[in-house]
């Protein structure tokens, strides 16, 4: 009889196997995939996020979890002005390859996001995961249980993941724990797991392990429905009073007591 550990450490392998697949086949044309004006103005509106981090503020060391190929150096890059000690982590060495052909600044490593044993404790300022990459963990507690250990009293994080009860999902009457996402890039008719969350579902796993949430954000009220950036002002002013049918939460939280 196969033992729940011995069935969880299948599923873990099969997860981490189709993650990594997936972005290394996608790794080549990913930059091309997000150039639309909507995407440089949820970029944007990202950077302005970033700016209300008071860690962000002073010279700083950052970890970014799922970096892909980068994006997320670039823009915390933009959203300050001092220096940065930038650390990218990603799952495909194909994204890391072209981090390291893209960027001087940081430096960028191939990893799981929910194992940061090369990191020792209270080494970091800030930890981030833009844009949904939270949602593409396969252990998402560990995730959060390892940037609590990384960062230093006091230190900051912002988390991004795809919303359960989004205007996308609900459109399509997703309602399912995981979905199975693909990039606009379908040359290879892949797709990847990702699991999807609501705000009451992270904020408790968030308190537990001893983060205090500071800010929730919704981005993307239209994404994946009508992208259209004559309604950008409309959808950011919707998301910011309907932040549950949003595409991504965006979670901001310190470590320890406000």
């Amino acid at each position: 009889m196969t033992s729940p550990q011995h069935w969880r450490a299948h599923q873990t392998e099969y997860w981490r196997a189709h993650q990594t697949e997936y972005w290394d086949r996608v790794a080549p044309k990913y930059d091309s995939l997000y150039s639309t004006a909507w995407s440089k103005a949820e970029n944007q509106q990202v950077i302005e996020q970033l700016r209300q981090l008071q860690c962000l503020r002073t010279n700083s060391s950052v970890l970014d979890l799922g970096c892909g190929t980068g994006l997320g150096y670039e823009l915390c890059s933009q959203a300050v002005t001092n220096d940065l000690e930038y650390f990218g982590l990603d799952i495909s060495a194909e994204m890391i390859e072209i981090c390291n052909q893209k960027w001087t600044g940081g430096q960028f490593l191939v990893g799981t996001m929910s194992d940061l044993s090369a990191f020792k404790s209270e080494t970091f300022d800030v930890v981030i995961s833009l844009f949904s990459a939270f949602s593409y963990a396969e252990e998402p507690e560990n995730v959060l249980k390892e940037a609590h250990r990384v960062l230093r009293p006091g230190g900051e994080l912002f988390v991004s993941y795809l919303s359960r009860y989004s205007l996308r999902r609900i459109i399509r009457a997703k309602f399912n724990d995981i979905e199975y996402y693909s990039t606009r890039y379908s040359t290879h008719n892949l797709s990847v797991p990702a699991f999807v969350y609501s705000h009451r579902e992270i904020k408790p796993i968030l308190n537990e392990i001893g983060f205090t949430i500071k800010a929730r954000y919704g981005q993307g009220l239209f994404s994946g429905v009508l992208e259209q950036l004559l309604l950008w002002k409309l959808d950011s002013s919707l998301a910011f009073f309907l932040p549950e049918l949003c595409h991504l939460q965006n979670i901001y939280a310190k470590k320890g007591n406000l």
